[in-house]
């Protein structure tokens, strides 16, 4: 008698172990069930049309957010791009991008185009620096206006802005924001801008890139405009020009949205 009971004492722990494994199945299928259930809600409240949004300022995202941005999802603007339109979401720069975004700029044809403006408004007025009205004269202004731009941008957006992990892009406004606004957004930005994390900040960059290449003047400016007082008209015009540069691309410039 022992010796069966010893026998059957397997069987009915396997059949106990097989009566447990049919519950846990069975109460698995069950929430599995509900959970199809709750995710099919769930979808069908999502799918429901939302209230319209108001304009939002452009965002910083970093480049693998960037990469999941579908060709109707928010546009992502070109990382070396340095005014961003509004909706646009800005990708996040690393210091090497910010080299070669200042590189980029300082070289563009639309400040190739600002050289040769300003050139010929000093050769007009045969003001600062003074080579004399003479067609050498202007070819020097050309020159020397070329070498401030492009020493003053790179200081501020290849070199300092880097350095203080300031972005060195301009965030416009656009036409969804009251004049006001728009006017004091441009205008505040060679002093106002903000860092790689968003919170804005004086724009150290910028002021300290124009003050550099101001005093580098001192190298080819001819020698009544290398003084100490000179080269604070420099700086003062650098940010003058600046400003009105902002406030151009604020009304008047449209780039076109690059999505990644």
């Amino acid at each position: 008698m022992n010796q069966r009971n010893n026998a059957m004492q397997p069987r009915r722990v396997l059949l106990l172990a097989a009566g447990a494994i049919l519950l846990c199945c069975q109460r698995g299928a069950a929430q599995a069930e509900r959970s199809t259930d709750a995710d099919q809600n769930e979808a069908g409240a999502m799918s429901l049309p939302e209230a319209p949004a108001g304009p939002s300022l452009p965002q910083v995202a970093d480049r693998a957010q960037a990469g999941t941005h579908s060709a109707t999802a928010t546009p992502v603007a070109d990382p070396f791009d340095k005014y961003i339109e509004p909706g646009q979401t800005a990708v996040a720069l690393t210091g090497f991008d910010k080299v070669l975004l200042g590189a980029r700029h300082s070289t563009s044809s639309f400040a190739a185009a600002t050289w040769v403006v300003s050139a010929g408004y000093e050769q007009l007025l045969n003001s600062r620096p003074n080579y004399g009205q003479t067609f050498k004269g202007y070819t020097q202004r050309l020159g020397a206006d070329a070498a401030r731009n492009v020493s003053e941008g790179v200081f501020s957006d290849s070199v300092l802005a880097p350095l203080l992990h300031e972005d060195p892009r301009y965030y416009k406004l656009g036409p969804g924001h009251p004049l006001t606004d728009r006017l004091r957004h441009a205008l505040f930005h060679p002093i106002v801008t903000k860092t790689d994390g968003g919170a804005r900040t004086i724009n150290f960059a910028q002021i300290g890139g124009n003050l550099a290449g101001a005093g580098l003047t001192d190298a080819y400016y001819p020698q009544r405009n290398r003084t100490a007082g000179a080269t604070m008209i420099t700086f003062g015009t650098s940010m003058g020009g600046g400003a009105i540069g902002f406030l151009f691309h604020e009304f008047f410039t449209v780039h076109l949205p690059v999505s990644r």
